[in-house]
Formats: C-alpha cells, structure tokens, sequence
C-alpha cells in the first residue's frame, strides 16, 4: 500500500469514495462532496489532503486543513472502500497525517462527526481524542 499527496487527475475516484461512505454525508443529502469541492480541496494550499493505493488504485483519503500560524488542524473527512476496511487503511492514512502535523509544530487536533456514527466514534476514541460537545448540522438546498 502507497500513501501520497491527491492529485486533480484523483478527483473522479475520489469523488466515488467519499460520496459512496453513507457515515459521511448527512442524512438524506446526495452527492454530499461535489467534484468542485474535491478539486477545491486538494488545490488548497492549507488543505493536506491524501490517498492510500494498492494496485494504483484508490483505496482511502484523508483531508485536513493545516493552520500553521494557529497551530491547529481540523481533521475533515477520512473515507476508506468498504472492502478494505478493518485492514489499517484509515489507521495508516491517519498516522501519516499525525507524522506531517507533528513537523509542521501543529499541536492541537479539531474534528467533528455525526451523532450516529459510531464507527468514527471508536477510531477517535481508538487514536486518543477526546469528546466534547453535542452539535447539530443544517443545510438547505437552494434552488
């Protein structure tokens, strides 16, 4: 398994990844990551964004925005195919961002996710955070 910096040319296999992972988009929302958004990230300069491959295909990302002058990050969204989960995937894409922030003198780690999924809950509580507070997300389409 390979792990590298996102790519624009990764923007279509990633869209499929992050938009296939039900845990990610909140309930009832389509194609909650567009490929304009995709794009957008990894051409962030303050965005890390990564993928873990085997056999040059893309099998897990991970995002974070880095605020260097602030020395925090925001751990955004990690995604991992449903095949290839529970094989360390996420655990090797998260230590790789772990290694990159520590470099960086970031020392402080921000994320949120849903209420419901508790399959982030336990990778949280499995990588050493620490549960703050109950928060509600809403969203409109406009049309």
């Amino acid at each position: 398994m390979k792990i590298r910096k996102a790519k624009v040319k990764d923007i279509n296999p990633l869209y499929n990844l992050m938009n296939s992972a039900k845990e990610l988009s909140p309930a009832g929302s389509r194609n909650f990551f567009p490929t304009w958004y995709i794009k957008a990230r990894i051409e962030n300069p303050i965005v890390y964004f990564i993928v873990a491959e085997e056999n040059n295909k893309i099998i897990g990302m991970l995002d974070a925005e880095i605020w260097k002058k602030e020395r925090y990050s925001e751990f955004s969204t990690i995604a991992v195919w449903k095949k290839f989960r529970r094989r360390g995937v996420g655990t090797l894409l998260f230590e790789n961002y772990i290694k990159f922030i520590k470099k960086t003198r970031i020392n402080y780690i921000v994320s949120i996710t849903n209420f419901n999924n508790s399959k982030m809950q336990k990778f949280f509580k499995k990588h050493g955070f620490h549960r703050r507070e109950l928060l509600y997300f809403y969203d409109k389409e406009l049309k």
